[in-house]
């Protein structure tokens, strides 16, 4: 065999083994070099949800509102709240309100700053003896246009879960009484059913929201 042809093949050999190594060095390091981070962005529940709560509270026990939340920074609701007939302090009583209402959640957590504002409703009945005077039987309706300025924590949970409580103060605005009776009637009765109205609403009252709970979609 011609020597010079040998040295090319074993000299061909070589180069393509080389090449064959280098290329099989060369991929598991790839392999083992760390990927580039990927940036991932957890999607952002808060962007919008509608959903409703209810809760428990004064001056008006029972409340349901609609409600909707966005970017976790804004709540804005609609809320219908009420007290069953219920007697106090003699007086047969039962009131409602409805009332616009909206949450700004500063620091994009549970703590809100927040306004409601409305109209609310008071009926009350009332017997009272005054001995001489008689028996004066009396009704009445007490009803005002509010604010209620409030502070609290209302915190929605990844899966829509919502719980929260507040305390604020409601602000009369141009509250009247109008009752069944003559002008003469005695003070007695006529304050008895005033007295009532302004601890539940007719006068600058506390509120208290004691449990919200609810579900935001």
């Amino acid at each position: 065999m011609n020597p010079s042809f040998t040295a090319a093949l074993v000299a061909g050999i070589a180069v393509t083994l080389t090449s064959s190594i280098a290329h099989a060095e060369e991929v598991p390091r790839e392999r083992d070099q760390p990927a580039e981070p990927v940036e991932h962005r957890d999607e952002d529940d808060d962007a919008f949800r509608i959903g409703a709560i209810a809760g428990v509270g004064f001056p008006r026990p029972l409340a349901v509102e609609a409600m909707i939340k966005v970017g976790g920074v804004l709540a804005l609701g609609v809320e219908y709240s009420a007290m069953p007939k219920t007697t106090i302090l003699g007086v047969d009583t039962r009131f409602w309100a409805l009332a616009a209402d909206a949450r700004v959640f500063p620091f994009k957590g549970g703590f809100f700053i927040g306004l409601r504002g409305g109209r609310q409703e008071l009926s009350a009945r009332t017997t009272l003896d005054l001995g001489a005077y008689g028996s004066y039987a009396q009704s009445g309706v007490a009803e005002t246009w509010f604010v209620n300025p409030r502070i609290g924590f209302l915190w929605t949970f990844r899966s829509g879960f919502t719980v929260g409580i507040d305390a604020g103060v409601q602000i009369p605005l141009s509250p009247s009484l109008t009752t069944t009776l003559p002008a003469e009637t005695p003070a007695e009765v006529t304050d008895k059913i005033a007295s009532v109205a302004n601890t539940f609403g007719n006068g600058v009252t506390p509120t208290v929201d004691l449990l919200r709970l609810g579900f935001l979609f």
